[in-house]
């Protein structure tokens, strides 16, 4: 008998477009997103055979603006999802050890973010990208981040290539659970 690990993953997700004008644009995408990991350890493992599912089910919206005028391409949004996840946790020892009572917690969450961008065409050839995303995550903890966005693009005459440069960071919002309980206590002694 030998571990296993099941992934399944699923999205379904719906774009609405709506053109204001020639130079403005929005989008709405709402989504439900479907994820889960499982893990079952097998009966010959050592020192301790593990059995870890998790379930989370996300529900979400994404909506952008697009303007453009003069020089620049301007975009500006909200993105954010609620979460529902579902955790067990249980290890069994092997090897003689006495075992924990399995863990088991469900627990919101939720991330709401802002962010806004301008792509700014300084020549035929020059092209700056500036912005910021605003996010906020709730659940067991609080967290906010503000991320800057910048980079540069730049068209070489004659061959039209494009070569660009950005840097940029993203909140990466933490596990909503983890092992809970007497098992929590265990591991954090590890």
């Amino acid at each position: 008998l030998h571990d296993a690990e099941r992934e399944p993953d699923g999205y379904v997700i719906f774009s609405w477009v709506h053109t204001f004008n020639s130079t403005t644009l929005l989008t709405l995408s709402p989504f439900y997103h479907y994820n889960a990991a499982n893990y079952q350890g097998g009966p010959n493992d050592y020192p301790v055979s593990t059995t870890v599912n998790q379930a989370a089910n996300y529900l979400g919206l994404q909506g952008i603006v697009n303007k453009s005028f003069w020089r620049n391409d301007l975009e500006a949004g909200v993105y954010g999802f609620y979460q529902h996840q579902h955790n067990y946790f249980d290890n069994q020892f092997t090897d003689g050890t006495p075992n924990y009572p399995p863990s088991s917690v469900s627990v919101n969450g939720g991330v709401a973010e802002e962010f806004f961008s301008d792509r700014f065409n300084a020549t035929k050839w020059l092209t700056i990208i500036g912005g910021l995303r605003q996010t906020e995550f709730r659940s067991t903890i609080s967290e906010n981040a503000t991320d800057p966005r910048i980079g540069v693009a730049v068209r070489i005459p004659h061959l039209n290539w494009v070569l660009r440069a950005f840097y940029g960071q993203y909140y990466q919002a933490p596990p909503l659970a983890t092992a809970t309980g007497e098992l929590f206590g265990f591991a954090n002694n590890q």
